[in-house]
């Protein structure tokens, strides 16, 4: 073998262990609160993982693994952020992720696993990475650039948005606002109170409201069950809509598709002339505006 054919090999052999050998490295904390709590946590990319635990305590846990493929470098980006955690305390709030200098923060992705008090306000964000939530019973904000949403157990006043990804969220207190670019939203609400979804590309299901509804989507099918409680505001670029809100409902309807049928299980006193295309009439004894349209789907009213 030549000395050429030599090097050329060694550098194929070297090349994996380049590329594959990113760092990762850890750290633990736990810091003492009493009473209300307020978290603010946030990571450049990486997931963040939310419980509920103990009253008196925040505990969290980090994994740190380096972004670039590079040697050396990226190691010591990683024994930073494990020397120097970014958690500030001030009493019962608390900040994760923020006092990192710029270029560690281009050089790591921060994954948090936080246990905390229920009584808790929390804000979380990621740049890239899924948030999963759990049992904080105070107002929660949940955003992330590209990823998922999942929320569970949750007091009112929840906030989910994601630039690219689904939100599924259960047992959740309303009122509820939820946003993504490109992805199915679906949710099972607690209480009254009124919801705000919206999603790009994607269904949309919400189980369980009571109280005003606005709901769009550019594409896909939404599907509503509860109570009128305030108007709504429901609508499709393309996909069917179904409202599913029981025979003692009192409410005034308006319903249209450009390309579809409408049908109700529910009396409906109409209101002017009857059209294939479109709805108007009150059912029950009539109340809330309720208007569902849709360019191109059926709508039904059950």
């Amino acid at each position: 073998m030549t000395k050429r054919s030599l090097i050329a090999l060694l550098g194929v052999l070297l090349m994996p262990v380049l590329v594959y050998a990113a760092s990762e490295g850890h750290f633990d904390r736990t810091l003492s609160v009493s009473g209300a709590v307020t978290l603010d946590v946030t990571t450049g990319s990486g997931d963040i993982t939310i419980k509920n635990g103990s009253a008196n305590q925040v505990v969290i846990h980090a994994t740190v693994r380096s972004n670039h493929w590079m040697l050396g470098g990226s190691d010591e980006a990683v024994q930073h952020v494990q020397s120097n955690p970014p958690i500030e305390q001030n009493g019962s709030s608390i900040r994760i992720g923020y006092n990192l200098p710029t270029d560690i923060q281009r050089r790591v992705s921060i994954s948090y696993e936080i246990t905390l008090p229920p009584d808790t306000a929390l804000q979380a964000h990621s740049g890239s990475g899924n948030i999963d939530a759990t049992g904080v019973r105070r107002e929660a904000q949940l955003t992330t650039g590209s990823g998922d949403i999942r929320a569970r157990d949750l007091g009112q006043g929840l906030h989910a948005q994601t630039g690219s990804g689904g939100i599924r969220v259960e047992g959740v207190a309303a009122p509820f606002t939820a946003q993504t670019g490109s992805g199915e939203i679906e949710a099972s609400l607690m209480g009254s109170g009124d919801i705000d979804v919206h999603t790009g590309s994607g269904s949309i299901q919400v189980r369980g409201v009571k109280g005003g509804v606005r709901a769009q989507t550019g594409s896909g099918n939404i599907e509503l069950a509860g109570g009128v409680g305030g108007p709504w505001e429901v609508h499709s670029g393309s996909g069917n809509i179904s409202l599913a809100v029981g025979s003692g409902s009192n409410f005034n309807l308006t319903a249209r598709t450009n390309s579809g049928s409408i049908h109700s299980d529910l009396p409906i006193t109409v209101q002017g002339s009857v059209g294939s295309k479109q709805l108007t009439g009150k059912v029950g004894s009539g109340g809330p505006e309720v208007e569902a349209s849709t360019s191109s789907g059926d709508v039904e009213i059950r």
